[in-house]
């Protein structure tokens, strides 16, 4: 566990000449067992390093992420650590966000079931339309038409469903938003209008399901955490938000919570990430 304590200037405001002297901390720690190092800051903003008293040199704005990132590099080099290869690890990262979707994300078993229900409806309907279009109902685009009509099916059963417990109960996060980066360099932003409303009862997270799980990369999440225990303070939920900044995972809590919440959301990211490194 390492300490640091990072002396600042604070602007009172965006148009400031001056500020105040600050002292920020921060806190590295080395969790050799999993080979990982997490860093924790306070989220704010206007802070400057310092050149001559309190005056403020616009040239030397920095902000939370970029000053633990650089307390990050001397433990590093204190205790002689490599990072992973550039790129090798940002993918990695991308991939675990998208696992973290997916994982909260799972179809409940009662749309499951209207999926398969429909699912000879739905083969018999896209066989028909490509024997009148004069296309093979072999191959990979007669299964990437079922898939279509599949996500079609799970899109308007879930939108419509009375009850959108299903896609909360079960799990200990739901999604909100996310932003992707599909395979045709198209951005994909999706979001709900309120934190109780999970992603899976919007059609636009539908309409762009397909791109997002056939390349299988996500570079934001916001999700809807359940407090542990669930029952404490007045509050039961707290919103995280899961993104990258220069190939770390930048992790940002909407409100104060217990330590247990913090290593809850940690434990689940850590886990995927080594799955899907392995």
């Amino acid at each position: 566990e390492f300490s640091f304590l990072i002396s600042l200037i604070k602007a009172k405001s965006t148009y400031s000449s001056s500020g105040i002297k600050i002292n920020y901390p921060i806190f590295v720690d080395v969790d050799f067992n999993n080979g990982f190092i997490v860093s924790r800051g306070k989220s704010t903003s206007l802070l400057f390093k310092i050149s001559e008293g309190l005056e403020i040199d616009p040239k030397l704005s920095t902000k939370p992420e970029a000053l633990i990132r650089e307390c990050m590099s001397k433990v590093m080099q204190t205790l002689k650590m490599k990072e992973e290869e550039t790129g090798t690890g940002k993918s990695i990262i991308k991939r675990t966000v998208f696992n973290i979707l997916d994982k909260f994300t799972k179809t409940p078993e009662v749309i499951d079931k209207i999926i398969k229900k429909s699912a000879p409806d739905n083969e018999k309907y896209v066989k028909e339309v490509f024997e009148k279009l004069g296309i093979s109902t072999r191959g990979e685009l007669y299964e990437d038409a079922k898939y279509d009509l599949r996500i079609f099916i799970e899109k308007y059963a879930s939108i419509t469903y009375p009850d959108k417990n299903i896609f909360i109960t079960d799990r200990d996060a739901y999604p909100i938003k996310f932003n992707a980066q599909d395979n045709e360099f198209t951005k994909i932003q999706e979001s709900t209008s309120g934190m109780d409303e999970p992603l899976q009862r919007k059609k636009a997270f539908f309409d762009s399901k397909k791109a997002v799980y056939t390349d299988k990369k996500c570079d934001k999440i916001c999700l809807c955490y359940k407090t542990i225990p669930k029952t404490y303070y007045n509050e039961k939920k707290y919103n995280v938000i899961i993104t990258i900044y220069k190939e770390m995972f930048c992790i940002k809590f909407s409100r104060f919570v217990k330590e247990g919440d913090i290593q809850n959301v940690l434990s689940g990211i850590i886990q995927l990430y080594n799955v899907q490194n392995q």
